[in-house]
């Protein structure tokens, strides 16, 4: 699964780290991972609210995820690559789903197309399960780079 943390996701872990603000929403500890259908967009890195892909949220298909390490594991280093990384850890999302492409990571902002996005994955094609199934997103990594 491709990712990309968005400019305004950037932007927003940096003010987190060195201007000590919280992120957005009514509980500043919790993240959503949103599911999404339809076309990849072709620029991820350049959405800055749910409101930029709002006709391509699955309704009803988010999950919540505590800033913790029950929800993302150990941030590492990798020297080599000249990059920090993160994972989500396996999220589910109970059926019925039809023709999931992407999801994306957000603040938990009262107004969902407000909310700001952090990181977009593209799930590397169409992603159904049937009423009863569940669709279990696994290594969901974020990678920071200066490059």
């Amino acid at each position: 699964m491709a990712s990309k943390i968005t400019n305004n996701g950037k932007t927003e872990i940096l003010k987190h780290v060195f201007q000590g603000t919280s992120p957005v929403g009514s509980d500043s500890s919790v993240f959503n991972l949103t599911l999404l259908s339809g076309t990849v967009p072709t620029n991820p890195e350049d959405l800055d609210t749910q409101n930029d892909v709002s006709s391509n949220v699955i309704a009803g298909k988010t999950v919540a995820l505590t800033r913790n390490a029950t929800d993302f594991d150990q941030p590492l280093k990798d020297a080599s690559a000249n990059t920090g990384r993160v994972q989500i850890k396996d999220c589910a999302f109970s059926g019925a789903i039809s023709g999931a492409t992407g999801a994306i990571l957000t603040d938990d902002h009262g107004t969902a197309n407000s909310r700001i996005i952090y990181a977009y994955f593209d799930l590397g094609g169409s992603k159904s399960v049937d009423a009863g199934q569940t669709l279990t997103l696994q290594n969901l990594e974020m990678k920071l780079s200066d490059a």
